[in-house]
């Protein structure tokens, strides 16, 4: 198990991250990756879209409107 400090351009202070990688680069990679879709899917749900509040049932249409959002 790893306990790192990232330092990230545009924060003042490092971000922490325990990581069950084998290495520090390896966690910081997937974790830029996980800070990326997080983003995508509150933006999806909250913080814009509202596909939550979507009266869609139907999989198909609920599919395309993912798709467009993205």
């Amino acid at each position: 198990m790893l306990l790192l400090g990232c330092w990230v351009t545009g924060y003042q202070a490092p971000l922490s991250l325990v990581s069950h990688m084998d290495t520090d680069e390896e966690a910081c990679r997937l974790d830029a990756k996980r800070s990326r879709s997080a983003t995508v899917f509150s933006d999806q749900k909250s913080r814009g879209f509202h596909l939550h509040k979507s009266p869609l049932k139907d999989p198909t249409r609920l599919s395309r409107l993912l798709i467009a959002a993205c």
